[in-house]
């Protein structure tokens, strides 16, 4: 199967926009993303199922598996900043255009995972219902420790991270200026990283990559319930059965629900590009 890879903005490609071409992919580190989640996701299967390799080192490993959060915070940040380095922030029309972008790849997928895992795996009173959905739907979840435990798809704590920044991202971009720096590391993570994850089904697997990472509380949760309906089943068994129904899920989700509702939102709000034509790209 053919999976063409999709490069990391969204853009409108209009004349005169700022819509990225494929020149500004960079498959090799795109490809990485799926990895970092992947961990994550091995590392919940650990802390909520109590699962374990049974290889030493391998579960040491895991033990830090949360590290590769950071790690995908900056591998996105330096992706970020390649692509919209000629982008003019200073613009108000190209601030609209990438925040609405940002929305639209983030918010409709996250919303849908948010809600669906707390009508199907969580049971709190209707007062914990309503404090908990407010402080996660509004992705304010992050900048409260307390909530930590209560809230909804716990995981996705680091949307809250994501979203400041991308709020933050046009201002840094504006101050920062040209770098020589990040064109260095670029070239660094790109040579080491394409040895090993420039593959087509790794490309496609970051496509679904931030699905996947949202929609594992659901699959881990689905994990939990084989382990009560079939306590003879072995560990390893269920977190293949867990892995397995979160990449359907993710894929689901992303065909159905997260292109969807980005093109729409795309061409429904962004005026300025409704003289080009919408891409089906997908972003960060």
């Amino acid at each position: 199967m053919n999976y063409k890879q999709e490069p990391i903005t969204s853009p409108i490609v209009a004349k005169g926009g700022n819509g990225m071409s494929m020149d500004k992919m960079i498959p090799s580190l795109t490809s990485f993303r799926f990895i970092t989640a992947f961990v994550v996701f091995l590392f919940h299967c650990k802390m909520h199922l109590g699962w374990k390799l049974g290889i030493a080192f391998f579960d040491r490993f895991l033990n830090n598996g949360a590290v590769f959060m950071t790690g995908f915070f900056v591998l996105s940040g330096y992706i970020m900043a390649h692509v919209y380095s000629e982008t003019d922030f200073t613009k108000p029309a190209n601030i609209w255009t990438y925040y609405l972008k940002r929305f639209a790849k983030i918010y409709p997928t996250y919303a849908l995972s948010t809600v669906s895992y707390f009508l199907f795996f969580r049971d709190f009173t209707t007062s914990e219902h309503a404090r908990i959905l407010v402080n996660d739907l509004f992705l304010v979840q992050g900048f409260f420790p307390s909530m930590f435990k209560l809230g909804i798809n716990g995981g996705a704590w680091s949307l809250t991270v994501e979203m400041f920044l991308y709020l933050l991202f046009p201002l840094v971009m504006i101050w920062s200026g040209k770098s020589p720096r990040i064109a260095i590391a670029g070239v660094i993570l790109s040579i080491s990283s394409s040895i090993f994850y420039s593959n087509r089904p790794l490309e496609y697997l970051d496509l679904i990559s931030y699905s996947f990472y949202l929609w594992q509380f659901a699959a881990i949760e689905l994990g939990k319930k084989i382990i009560i309906w079939l306590p003879w089943a072995s560990l390893h068994l269920v977190v293949l059965a867990a892995f397995i129904m979160n990449v359907v899920l993710s894929a689901l989700s992303y065909h159905l629900v997260e292109e969807r509702a980005r093109k729409w939102i795309l061409r429904r709000f962004d005026r300025a590009g409704r003289a080009g034509t919408l891409s089906t790209t997908t972003a960060c």
